[in-house]
């Protein structure tokens, strides 16, 4: 018999969305009871969530290039911790390893993380977050009572047996059962395919958040602005926000990255935040992510200290779905995805396998907050102002301040496109002569930039800064009119609209 996973998907709009589905199951049973009295061991479920999270974010990030990225590192880890109840032998000791937890026992590991969403889900701040697990088992299959018992008690898990002979019918209520407890970010989170008669149970965890910005953006502020996807790709026009005041930031020279923090609104059981990590170089994302580790992406937040800033942001929309089967067997989590599979603490059914796990994610992050789904302080000041502008590929994440636990996880290369129409009413705004200008030549010199790499590729013109040099100096003579045409041009475009 197989077992079918389904992908976890977020949304983040300034309101943040979770949601994962993981199908699995698992034979023999628990013999330990767990004391569940203490929630003194909070620390080392969110250092093992921690360092799971930087491990798989650099499988995802290996084969898929420069683009985007974005899963729910606690989505997964909860989803594989219920499974991992069920798990025996060299399984389990393989997926402790993976997970971080082989320095833990049983009670620690799933009690610590039981009183880690319970702290999370506290709190009356107006955000909501939002975590559920459900067991979709074949009503043919004899589950052991020992594992739902734990999965309720750990994970407040809840049971529905399910008939998948009537594959659609499956499908159907497992998508419904999401989409409720994702207020309808993730509607069909199973598709056509994902289960078939074999299947032999289901598990779904989703978690939902939505969040306002302690401090919102200023939607009249939100204008187009040029962001720079990669040197090999022109630039792009994109949804910019603006807000300013005072953010805890760090400029790391270890990392050659910036690092600011936006808060949410929060009390004193619940504060999250988005951390934003920023290469100072525009096209610094690959050597960034090379040299980024849980100790020093930890070092530069805990570095971070009160500044004044404006901070210029796009408006993100990303959706990713992965199969996450070979990432965790690169990490070690082998005999998992193999005929050795042991699910004993599941149930006696030994022709029980794992076919897929699957995490699909949105995220939406707009000025008002975040909104997301997916299935599977501060001790000196300084007057200096200074801005960042995200106008290039950058890190973010999604924390809790107060355990340090990372929520959400990724990396934005190419944020939406504004349309054309947009752009040019952007550009024409008013008599707001001096922006305009500055805006239409950047985009013209990116393109200069792109022709000139075409025909000598040996040219080092990493960024449009470089260009403007170079052509200061007459160091590329074959193109001064089309430099001077830059300036003509938009001198003309943007007086269009000013007396």
């Amino acid at each position: 018999m197989t077992l079918k996973t389904n992908p976890c998907i977020l949304c983040l709009s300034f309101a943040l969305m979770i949601s994962s589905v993981i199908g699995y199951v698992n034979d023999s049973q628990l013999t330990n009871e767990i004391n569940t009295e203490s929630c003194e061991n909070i620390d080392s479920s969110v250092l093992a969530i921690n360092n799971f999270t930087l491990d798989l974010y650099k499988q995802i990030i290996s084969p898929n290039g420069i683009k985007d990225v974005f899963f729910s590192p606690i989505s997964v880890t909860m989803a594989l911790s219920i499974l991992l109840l069920g798990a025996d032998g060299k399984t389990k000791s393989e997926m402790r390893n993976v997970l971080h937890m082989a320095g833990l026992s049983d009670e620690t590991a799933h009690h610590s993380l039981m009183c880690l969403m319970q702290l999370l889900h506290s709190g009356e701040t107006g955000n909501e977050f939002i975590s559920a697990n459900k067991l979709f088992p074949s009503k043919h299959l004899n589950v052991k009572n020992a594992f739902l018992r734990y999965v309720e008690r750990f994970y407040d898990g809840s049971v529905r047996q399910l008939n998948f002979s009537d594959v659609d019918g499956s499908m159907n209520t497992i998508n419904k059962w999401v989409a409720k407890r994702t207020n309808n970010m993730i509607k069909d989170v199973l598709h056509p395919g994902d289960l078939d008669a074999l299947t032999v149970m289901v598990l779904v965890n989703a978690v939902y958040f939505k969040g306002e910005w302690r401090g919102k953006f200023l939607a009249n502020h939100t204008k187009p602005h040029y962001f720079y996807p990669s040197p090999n790709s022109a630039a792009i026009n994109v949804t910019m926000m603006y807000k300013t005041g005072k953010f805890n930031y760090h400029d790391s020279t270890g990392l050659d990255a910036e690092f600011i923090e936006l808060p949410y609104r929060e009390d004193e059981h619940q504060k999250l935040s988005m951390v934003l990590v920023i290469p100072k170089e525009t096209y610094g994302l690959p050597e960034l992510e090379q040299k980024l580790t849980l100790e020093n992406l930890m070092h530069g937040i805990k570095q971070m200290r009160i500044v004044q800033k404006d901070i210029f942001l796009p408006k993100l929309m990303l959706k990713s779905r992965y199969t996450l089967d070979l990432y965790l067997k690169a990490l070690g989590m082998k005999d998992l995805f193999s005929s050795e599979i042991n699910l004993s603490q599941f149930s006696d059914d030994q022709s029980i396998a794992l076919s897929a796990v699957l995490h699909e994610a949105v995220i939406k992050v707009t000025e008002e907050g975040t909104e997301a789904s997916s299935m599977t302080s501060t001790l000196t000041t300084r007057t200096v102002r200074s801005s960042i502008t995200c106008d290039h590929p950058f890190i973010f994440l999604i924390r809790d301040r107060t355990t340090g636990v990372i929520l959400f996880i990724g990396r934005t290369v190419e944020p939406p496109k504004v349309e054309q129409t947009v752009i040019q009413a952007g550009l024409k705004r008013g008599c707001d002569y001096e922006n305009c200008k500055m805006k239409c030549r950047n985009g013209c010199y990116e393109e200069l930039r792109l022709l000139l790499l075409e025909e000598d590729n040996s040219l080092k013109l990493d960024n449009i800064k470089i260009v403007k040099r170079l052509f200061k100096k007459d160091k590329i003579k074959k193109h001064s009119k089309n430099f001077a045409g830059c300036k003509k041009k938009c001198n003309n475009l943007c007086n269009k609209d000013c007396p």
